[in-house]
């Protein structure tokens, strides 16, 4: 391996944040060169695996990878030491759109949620169900996503390191709509916290090592700090989905953090 680490970073639309974050630390990480790839909404899931590359599957999604990489359509998975799969719906939206449809006997609150922003307002009813129902529906959500088909489709070809970061959570700046305040009140917001980050570790992997957000960007447990939330746009538009440069940074600090905590884990250990 040379003094630099390549790690090929591929996401949807969250990785302008991570790709952002990158500008502002890189000078601070010379052994780390990295090589973004990425695609709005769902448009990796048109990835294929030719050989040892994965490939646009459609013109659309070879130009958006094109654009994003600065020029590369193809993604060679021989040319890099590990990879960083960043949200690609591998996240707590998944969670969240569980519980607004389906909720277990330990969360207090029982009524549908018309309006719960960023989410498209519903009429869904609530069905009741058991905690071991709602606990494998929830796993179940986590691992039918881009972010497991390519996981597979790496894995089908090297046995490199890969870094699974979950998508961020919704911004605390959500919680002004005051669509949130009975779940917050009723302490469910809470459980949904403790149960996201336990069932993401369920739901990753063995042989992935999962990156979550760290508590000090989170608040009541399930909300990104409105202070990473990206600027409002000119016509007021407040986008309560996506993060900034800062969060980005912070979450690059992170997998860099967990890399090199594996570098020093002894070959006996790695090996257990």
């Amino acid at each position: 391996m040379s003094d630099q680490m390549n790690l090929c970073v591929l996401g949807n639309s969250h990785l302008a944040s991570m790709k952002s974050g990158w500008d502002l630390i890189e000078q601070q990480y010379g052994d780390m060169a990295l090589m973004f790839f990425g695609a709005p909404k769902a448009m990796m899931d048109d990835l294929e695996l030719d050989g040892n590359a994965l490939v646009p599957g459609t013109e659309k999604l070879k130009s958006k990878l094109k654009m994003f990489s600065g020029g590369f359509e193809t993604i060679d998975l021989n040319a890099y030491d590990a990879f960083v799969i960043n949200g690609l719906q591998f996240g707590p939206r998944r969670l969240a759109q569980l519980y607004r449809t389906h909720r277990s006997l330990s969360f207090e609150w029982r009524e549908p949620l018309k309006e719960l922003s960023p989410m498209s307002s519903r009429e869904d009813s609530v069905t009741m169900i058991s905690e071991r129902l709602f606990n494998d529906a929830l796993i179940a959500g986590l691992t039918d996503t881009m972010a497991m088909r390519i996981i597979e489709m790496i894995r089908d070809v090297t046995e490199k390191p890969i870094y699974l970061v979950s998508a961020p959570f919704f911004s605390e700046l959500a919680l002004e709509t005051g669509d949130w305040d009975v779940a917050l009140g009723a302490g469910d917001i809470e459980q949904l916290a403790q149960r996201y980050r336990k069932f993401a570790r369920h739901a990753c992997p063995v042989h992935v090592s999962l990156v979550l957000t760290p508590n000090r960007l989170v608040r009541h447990g399930f909300f990104t700090a409105k202070e990473y939330a990206v600027e409002p746009r000119s016509d007021g538009f407040q986008d309560l989905v996506h993060t900034n440069a800062e969060y980005g940074a912070a979450m690059l600090r992170s997998v860099f953090a967990t890399i090199r905590k594996a570098d020093k884990t002894p070959n006996a250990a790695k090996a257990a």
